[in-house]
């Protein structure tokens, strides 16, 4: 066969080559044909701008964009057009923001942040303009800091700050460490102070930093060095008693290191107390002082000390009433009311159940966690979040498991560990875990030993020492719950089965453990949990047994029991070895003993 060349055909083929060169040319040059449309037709005008953010561990939505002061941060700003496809336009556009406006942004995007805030950004292109909400958060600050002693030096650790390059570490000798303290950096979440006294108190907060910017800072710790390793210093001091027994009421450390003991009962009457009295250790013979009093007697309640100082009592009840108390008060160390310093007033608010024996934990962003207790209508499973600044309660998540008698403990990350306690018929053994950040609760290994009444304290390493309880019969027991695996696994055990004790984290990074019952007869012994060897040895004893009582640790080192001395007539003023020291009240048949840990 042969191909015949057709001279017609040919040349009408040619024409609508020609022609479909040019309508595509036509096309493109109106914005509908790919490519870089401002290159092309630079008169065009986007349907829409869309702002963005490419660096950083930010938050981008439609409306906002949330970095966090340090990030290294970068707009961009897209085009869209009609039937054309979308286009970077960061080098074109026009940035401006509002007067409230926390940085400078350049020609290609790059944000220099100044400081933290929100903003409004707009990028402008021909006659389209975007806006939107531009926020610049606070480093966080960070969680967990501890300080263990040895004997001329302090060890700080801290859980690490996501994006922080470095931190600061402020100290001083007193209470109050601000940003005009004295200031140390290190590049790692940890810091070993040297050179430091024998015999005197060191006071801390940390920073985080990244490029420059700062984070608020941490909750403040302190940490008294003693004269050797391990060892409290050999000396004895007097201290005088309560001015009146109570037993099942609370001792909270307040910011300048006094103690606010507050309510209770006294089982010599059969008494619910609204007093309450403030322990000075500062003072040449340590002592007890009248403040005001609360506004209503209750005992079982918390008292949790705020960031601003102040002091948030919650709950409790009066047996004598059969109360279960929804309500809450304030104390303020400062306020002076009828010649009295320290006054109690009610919140505004109240719980929406009223509890007694549950938990109230501060959490890191200054609200507290109440959990848990019991009430008029059985074992309560709802948790509830209070508020200082509206001085409300709030509602967040329930417990998997109602219960009280339980503990609840802030871990270095700022969740919280909620451990045992008691549902309506028996001790439990299941473990839940806290988020803040979603209000939820989640459950966590189990205990190996179901218990109420015990201990949970935490160690300098992060995890948390449980010790004793009740279940069927006070228990020696004793768990260690590592908050990498959730889990919990065993330890030494106590010397002595106990529950209703008091366990307190010494600055050399050893647990006191004190008092209690064994389950018939209450305690006067103590021990000692050494974390290195994972062991409890027996300590010094009380001179008389102490149950339901409180222990407070000082910022001398020394820690502070306070409460009834159970079934003794007559005096009790025999002095205690090292390193406890003990004056003796009233000739009651409960006595309201204190004793210091020295």
């Amino acid at each position: 066969m042969f191909l015949v060349n057709n001279p017609l055909t040919s040349s009408a083929n040619k024409i609508a080559s020609i022609l479909s060169i040019f309508i595509t040319i036509l096309i493109s040059g109106c914005g509908g044909g790919g490519g870089d449309a401002g290159s092309k037709t630079g008169a065009l005008t986007p349907d829409s701008i869309i702002i963005s953010n490419t660096t950083g561990t930010s938050q981008t939505n439609t409306q906002a964009i949330t970095v966090t002061n340090g990030q290294p941060t970068t707009f961009t700003a897209t085009a869209t057009y009609i039937g054309g496809p979308n286009q970077d336009v960061t080098g074109r556009v026009t940035w401006t923001y509002d007067k409230n406006f926390i940085g400078n942004i350049d020609s290609k995007g790059v944000v220099t942040i100044k400081s933290v805030g929100v903003s409004t950004v707009q990028a402008s292109l021909d006659s389209k303009t975007s806006s939107i909400q531009f926020t610049v958060n606070p480093l966080a600050s960070p969680l967990g800091v501890q300080a263990v002693s040895d004997a001329s030096s302090v060890t700080l650790s801290w859980v690490a700050v996501a994006d922080a390059t470095a931190y600061n570490i402020y100290f001083a000798g007193n209470s109050g460490v601000s940003i005009n303290s004295t200031k140390v950096s290190s590049n790692s979440p940890a810091y070993v102070h040297t050179g430091l006294a024998p015999g005197t108190t060191y006071y801390y907060r940390v920073s985080a930093i990244d490029v420059g910017a700062e984070s608020p800072l941490s909750a403040e710790t302190f940490s008294f060095v003693y004269n050797n390793k391990g060892s409290p210093a050999a000396t004895l001091a007097a201290t005088g008693n309560m001015s009146t027994p109570r037993s099942k009421h609370t001792a909270t450390a307040l910011a300048d290191g006094k103690v606010l003991v507050a309510g209770g009962l006294n089982a010599n009457v059969n008494t619910f107390l609204a007093s309450a009295e403030v322990y000075d250790y500062t003072l040449a013979t340590p002592g007890f002082s009248t403040t005001g009093s609360m506004t209503v007697a209750r005992y079982s309640h918390t008292a949790t000390l705020l960031p601003n100082g102040k002091v948030l009592v919650a709950g409790g009840g009066n047996a004598a009433t059969t109360d279960y108390y929804s309500s809450a008060e304030i104390y303020d160390p400062a306020l002076v009311a009828g010649g009295v310093t320290g006054t109690f007033t009610a919140t505004t608010g109240s719980m929406a159940v009223g509890r007694i024996n549950h938990t109230a934990t501060l959490l890191p962003n200054g609200k507290v966690l109440i959990i848990g207790g019991n009430g008029k209508l059985g074992v309560v499973k709802s948790a509830e979040l209070y508020d200082p600044a509206t001085q409300s309660f709030g509602p967040t998540g329930d417990l998997i498991t109602a219960r009280y008698l339980h503990t609840a403990t802030l871990l270095a990350d700022g969740t919280v560990l909620v451990t045992g306690g008691r549902d309506a018929a028996n001790a439990l053994s299941s473990a839940e875990l806290y988020d803040p950040g979603t209000g939820k609760f989640s459950a966590v290994g189990d205990l190996l030993a179901a218990s109420y009444a015990h201990t949970a304290t935490l160690l300098p390493d992060r995890t948390v020492l449980i010790a004793g309880g009740f279940s069927t019969s006070a228990l020696k027991r004793a768990e260690l719950y590592d908050p990498a695996s959730k889990k919990f696994t065993t330890t030494g055990s106590l010397n002595v089965s106990r529950n209703y004790h008091t366990a307190n984290l010494l600055p050399n990074g050893t647990v006191l453990v004190s008092g209690g019952s064994d389950g018939t007869n209450a305690l006067s012994s103590t021990e000692i949990f050494t974390p290195s060897n994972f062991s409890f040895s027996p300590s010094v004893s009380l001179s008389a047994t102490m149950l339901n009582h409180t222990a407070t640790l000082l910022p001398n080192g020394k820690v502070m029991l306070a409460g009834e001395t159970v079934g003794v007539v007559g005096t009790i003023c025999t002095p205690l070895p090292w390193p406890f020291t003990q004056v003796c009240g009233p000739l009651l048949g409960a006595v309201p003993l204190t004793n210091l840990f020295q």
